[in-house]
């Protein structure tokens, strides 16, 4: 229905509306009440000091211009990468070793500078559900590992020591002086090894357990955050204070959920720690815990497989991500996972890359030169380890880009809007779709700075997308040109 305004004639008057800077991604935000300079829904793109380029890409692993041995040689696939952290005192140089649990249940090692093939640890456990963990023995630095079957490895670089009956582990972290672990068996029970030694686990000699209230579900994670350990559990968030020398400890619950949290999600990002539960991001700074990232939360399918990392000041998290009418990148029915964004710790970086079954990350650093390595999934490259670029590509195939604002009345309900012109300055071949009474595409060839594309359409409310399949492309800022007057009518 619609009801007529008093009959007047009105000039119409110049509105310009200006997107000085892209500033993120916000699904979660009605999208009326949204500015234009805030993305609904994108992929393969990165907003940063308020320009819009492509996205981080991933690529296969290279350090020091050299590229990382993968698995062909050996003919395994990956399923879980570690960095074992060795200094060799006898030489007194860095030693960090890859190490790569198979599908076939073996362990393997390669040098991160220097070899070219993995070689395998003669100390296979007969399980692929194994925690890997750096810690110091006898005043070594030793790869710990265990399975969930009551076996634990002990491996200095040269030989590997098999354990025998200890405890069911299914996580570790060192914290004062001591490893302490989920337990594999007891859904409740944390475990904690004698003091220096990470092989004791005798209550007799110093080891011993934490039990935790029946309410809160399994024990997922341990993690160590300044002075405290934070225990993970699916329904909650468990604080322990404990002291050297002494089985006195506090114990407090900072956090509880109905939605369970995802394990994997939980890590270490400067002085905050963060995880993801079935309804958000959350981090806790040391005295409580609050909800972040909330704009992005919406773009998640599924967390199935999902997995956090830290580096570089940001925070990586894979997951599947909703799609829309387009196949993007390598995406196959089989992935699990589709996409990672990369999230500056200040929330003024943002990148989401689209296109990748990517499961896990790994950092590494040699001297200066530091990487994001990745596992993959599945029949996904299973034999190569990948590493997080700045290419905007999947291996050799660059990405579809696309950011797509909200649509919007820009705030001027009561006015009619004619969109005449837009002004957007960029680099790179692109196509600007406007969505404003129906969608028109135009295309925009690179080599031009500042484009000028005549639109000359009603425009009540708008709504802006733009794609590229280039290799590069940037937006650094646009204007739009309108002619508005007060609305002859008010529809209903």
């Amino acid at each position: 229905m619609r009801y007529y305004a008093k009959n007047r004639y009105e000039e119409p008057k110049e509105f310009l509306y200006k997107i000085d800077r892209f500033s993120g991604i916000d699904a979660a935000t009605e999208q009326e009440t949204l500015p234009l300079g805030y993305a609904s829904y994108g992929y393969n793109v990165r907003m940063n000091g308020g320009a819009l380029t492509q996205g981080y890409g991933v690529g296969y692993a290279m350090i020091n211009g050299r590229y990382l041995p993968g698995m062909l040689s050996v003919g395994e696939a990956i399923k879980k990468l570690f960095l074992y952290k060795r200094f060799d005192r006898a030489t007194g140089t860095r030693d960090d070793r890859l190490i790569v649990l198979s599908d076939n249940e073996k362990i393997y090692q390669a040098n991160l500078t220097t070899d070219t093939v993995f070689q395998e640890i003669n100390a296979t456990l007969g399980t692929d559900n194994l925690t890997f963990l750096n810690c110091e023995h006898n005043g070594a630095d030793v790869l710990w590992i265990s399975d969930d079957h009551g076996h634990l490895i002990l491996y200095d670089g040269t030989n590997a020591v098999v354990e025998s009956d200890t405890p069911y582990f299914s996580d570790a972290c060192v914290y004062n002086g001591r490893v302490f672990a989920t337990s594999g068996r007891g859904n409740n029970v944390l475990r904690f090894s004698a003091e220096g030694d990470p092989t004791e686990w005798s209550e007799a000699e110093g080891a011993g357990t934490v039990t935790f209230p029946d309410e809160g579900g399994k024990i997922l994670r341990a993690v160590q955050f300044k002075e405290t350990l934070l225990v993970f559990r699916e329904y909650g968030v468990w604080r322990y204070v404990g002291y050297p020398h002494s089985s006195v400890y506090t114990l407090e619950r900072i956090y509880a959920t109905e939605r369970p949290i995802k394990a994997k999600s939980v890590c270490v990002c400067g002085d905050r720690v963060i995880f993801v539960t079935g309804n958000g991001f959350y981090a806790y700074n040391g005295s409580s815990v609050s909800r972040v990232f909330m704009g992005l939360f919406p773009l998640v399918d599924s967390l199935d497989d999902c997995a956090g990392c830290c580096f570089d000041n940001k925070y990586y998290f894979a997951f599947q991500m909703k799609k829309d009418e387009e196949t993007v990148g390598d995406e196959a029915e089989t992935f699990r996972n589709n996409a990672f964004l990369a999230i500056g710790t200040d929330e003024k970086f943002l990148s989401v890359t689209r296109g990748a079954d990517v499961r896990d990350f790994v950092p590494v650093s040699v001297g200066s030169e530091t990487a994001l390595l990745c596992v993959f999934g599945g029949s996904y490259h299973p034999l190569d380890i990948g590493m997080v670029t700045d290419s905007g590509k999947v291996f050799s195939t660059p990405l579809k880009k696309k950011w797509r604002s909200p649509k919007t009345t820009l705030e001027k309900l009561s006015r009619d809007k004619f969109l005449r012109k837009i002004y957007l300055m960029a680099n790179g071949a692109m196509t600007l779709t406007v969505d404003a009474d129906g969608k028109s595409d135009y295309l925009l060839p690179s080599g031009v700075k500042t484009h000028c594309i005549c639109v000359g359409k009603r425009a009540n409310a708008v709504g802006l997308e733009l794609t590229s399949t280039a290799d590069k492309f940037a937006a650094y800022g646009l204007e739009m040109e309108f002619d508005i007057k007060r609305r002859s009518f008010y529809e209903r």
